[in-house]
């Protein structure tokens, strides 16, 4: 089954894939019978890397600080398989990149794709990650677990009010880019567009 989206552009026209991800699909539909994704703009355009849209607020521009960041009111869980591959022309639902969304397998598939371009740089990439994710479990499992060995630790007194004010602090910071990151995007937009128009004419020289 496809569909077709209506752009000033052009059409495009998009192929389902109901086997791999029937639930992301169902969704899709259900959104479009609803009309929810007309009239909406492409928020995020980077050439030679993506386009995204399908976020309400997009239809307002009195609200484009707070564009990427709408949504239907409710989330499910995401449908990762084998058969998952961000070739080039792919569609697929963007996540928040909260816990419990697969933040992993975002970077996994970058990597993933990343081969296409250096296996190199793809290869010092995934090394990082899995020495951070197996620094992360050796630090955890040693100031979590068993009892504290050295006295002067031993010593030690849990964190003060204000420490604790400090990391609920940051804790809300993270939480409140993890839900509107766009001021983030923002402000990283130029530079990444920049960056990829100097990749785009390297590889082209």
């Amino acid at each position: 089954m496809t569909a077709i989206l209506h752009t000033n552009k052009g059409d495009i026209t998009i192929e389902f894939f109901d086997k791999d991800a029937p639930n992301t699909v169902a969704n899709f539909k259900k959104l479009t019978g609803e009309g929810f994704y007309n009239g909406v703009k492409f928020h995020r355009v980077i050439k030679g890397f993506m386009i995204q849209s399908g976020d309400p607020l997009t239809k307002d521009d009195s609200k484009m600080a707070q564009w990427g960041t709408g949504g239907p009111g409710y989330k499910f869980a995401d449908e990762i398989g084998s058969n998952n591959k961000n070739n080039i022309g792919t569609i697929a639902m963007a996540n928040s990149g909260l816990p419990g969304t697969s933040g992993f397998v975002g970077e996994f598939m970058v990597i993933l794709s990343s081969f296409q371009a250096s296996a190199w740089i793809a290869f010092a990439a995934a090394t990082i990650l899995i020495l951070g994710a197996a620094y992360t479990l050796w630090m955890y499992k040693r100031v979590i677990f068993g009892e504290v060995a050295n006295e002067h630790v031993a010593e030690l007194k849990d964190i003060s009010p204000r420490e604790g004010l400090i990391l609920w602090a940051l804790a809300i910071v993270v939480l409140l880019f993890g839900l509107w990151p766009a001021p983030i995007f923002e402000m990283m937009q130029p530079t990444l567009e920049h960056l990829f128009e100097h990749v785009i004419q390297t590889k082209a020289g």
